[in-house]
């Protein structure tokens, strides 16, 4: 009796396979009860019969000599030479959809020769792409898209999608996008606060515990504190230019170079790549909270 629904072979094989062993009655006859449809996948039951090496076309010759020698009967042979037909329909239909793939039709290139494809296409041909051991970003001074090691050699969707997100600040660049040379300059002016509080938070606190000043711990931890909030304004500021490159400069590329049942994620690909800053936001607003902690308890 079959209750478990399966388009493995394998699966299938092992569930009649405990019929056919030989038993001490010496039972000639198997009697399949299928309750969950398996017997209308023919194409799987043959072939956990006959065994996976053989492809649609040499199956459909192995059922025409089962018919001729009277090893099956008419209406089995049909049922299973159209459930071949309709496996093979699928394939040759997900084969196509694949061939309309943009990585797909230029799979003979690397993810990196794509990407200078992107670039030259968009009319950013003094834009480099390059890998670095830090996070994903664009580099407004140097004209460089830099991505994380490992992912130019990576040939999927995900990398290619962020990829384009970076592509996209690239765009924002060249068009001047205000709010992009809004962040820029404050980044630019700013940075020396956020590298002290950096330095104050990792080396200043901690020899100041271990010294015993206190004294100064106020001042240092205000700094640190203003620092914090400082890294807060800039991702709210950032929050607007993320969404600009995910979702008005990346999207449009990636519509007309992949097949649209892949849009949906790629468009949750660069939701998570716009909304990284705001992960930052908050994970300063924890280290705000931390911090306050830490100045309420010093006297």
């Amino acid at each position: 009796v079959m209750m478990r629904l399966t388009n493995s072979p394998i699966i299938y094989t092992q569930q009649i396979g405990r019929g056919l062993r030989k038993v001490i009655t010496g039972n000639k006859h198997l009697n399949i009860i299928d309750l969950v449809g398996n017997d209308e996948n023919n194409y799987v039951r043959i072939l956990g019969l006959v065994g996976e090496e053989y492809s649609p076309i040499n199956l459909k010759s192995y059922v025409f000599s089962m018919l001729e020698v009277g090893d099956i009967e008419e209406i089995t042979a049909e049922k299973i030479l159209s459930s071949i037909e309709k496996k093979t329909s699928f394939r040759n239909f997900y084969k196509s959809k694949l061939r309309n793939n943009f990585i797909e039709t230029n799979r003979k290139l690397s993810i990196l020769e794509i990407d200078k494809l992107l670039l030259e296409e968009n009319n950013l041909n003094e834009v480099i792409i390059e890998e670095t051991p830090s996070v994903d970003h664009y580099d407004l001074n140097d004209k460089a898209v830099r991505v994380q090691e490992g992912r130019l050699q990576k040939k999927s969707l995900t990398s290619l999608t962020i990829i384009c997100h970076e592509i996209g600040h690239a765009i924002q660049h060249k068009e001047d996008y205000p709010p992009l040379v809004r962040r820029t300059r404050i980044v630019e002016k700013t940075q020396w606060i956020t590298r002290i509080g950096g330095v104050v938070l990792y080396s200043g606190l901690p020899l100041i515990l271990a010294t015993g000043s206190f004294g100064l711990i106020k001042v240092c931890l205000f700094l640190v504190i203003t620092s914090v909030l400082l890294g807060v304004f800039i991702h709210l500021i950032t929050l607007d230019v993320e969404i600009d490159a995910s979702f008005n400069k990346a999207m449009p590329i990636l519509e007309k170079k992949i097949p649209a049942e892949y849009h949906a994620q790629c468009r949750d690909v660069l939701r998570a790549a716009a909304f990284t800053y705001v992960v930052g936001a908050l994970t300063s607003f924890l280290s705000l909270r931390y911090l306050w902690l830490l100045v309420s308890r010093v006297r």
